[in-house]
């Protein structure tokens, strides 16, 4: 996970390098130091759910960086019952990063409604338990024998989003952030417990692709991203 975080760390700061523009084309206002606190109310309606926070750092102009960061637990999932919660014991690490431009510079005068387009990169980390019926001693799909198994899995997710969204300016610092976003993520699961010649039933539906897989595997899968954020301004005298 260290090697991740500091790849997408790497390519968001390259990003917000070229994203400045030259020293002389900016004047004074523009340079003043904007930073922005979040909080992502809804990653808690998520299957795999945090408590998801991150700040904003405005750029020169109309560029800014935004880092996330997010932790969640099955006991804090609010779309499973209480009986689930504690069988599905599971563990999520979320980041997110991303380089914005805006529509309009982030200056004093700026409107209270600030359009803007980004690009994300994310990571997501999910480890849980999981009981299931596998085959043994298998050959092209017919199985000596079925047998229930308790194994460990690792789920590493990977991928980037093109968003388009607002950040509304409410009373006093208070402002709102919402956006909606397309891209990729490939899925890379594993299951270090699981024995060697263990088999999977094809449990995907002819219908619908399975989008939350736990089958050991690598897949890509098309993502839609929906987001709302409450933010606070710490530092600057920008209006959002």
């Amino acid at each position: 996970m260290g090697r991740i975080f500091f790849h997408l760390a790497g390519l968001l700061a390259g990003l917000s390098c070229l994203a400045q523009p030259p020293a002389d084309s900016a004047d004074a206002s523009r340079r003043e130091p904007l930073l922005l606190l979040k909080f992502a109310p809804l990653s808690l309606l998520d299957l795999d759910n945090t408590f998801q926070a991150g700040i904003e750092y405005g750029l020169a102009n109309r560029w800014s960086v935004q880092t996330e960061v997010g932790y969640g637990t099955s006991q804090t999932n609010f779309l499973l019952s209480r009986s689930r919660r504690r069988s599905r014991p599971q563990a999520v690490w979320r980041i997110r990063s991303e380089i914005r431009r805006y529509f309009n510079p982030l200056v004093a005068a700026a409107p209270s409604l600030q359009l803007y387009v980004a690009l994300e990169v994310f990571y997501k980390r999910v480890n849980l338990p999981r009981q299931t019926t596998v085959g043994r001693d298998c050959d092209q799909g017919n199985c000596a024998y079925f047998e229930d198994v308790q194994f460990r899995v690792e789920k590493d997710v990977l991928g980037s989003h093109y968003k388009v969204g607002f950040q509304q300016g409410m009373s006093g610092r208070l402002f709102l952030d919402a956006y909606v976003g397309l891209g990729w993520r490939f899925v890379f699961v594993k299951a270090p417990d699981l024995p060697g010649d263990a088999f999977f039933p094809d449990d995907r539906s002819i219908f619908l692709p399975n989008i939350n897989p736990t089958h050991p595997g690598k897949y890509r899968l098309l993502s839609t991203s929906l987001g709302l954020k409450v933010g606070y301004l710490i530092l600057g005298k920008h209006k959002l």
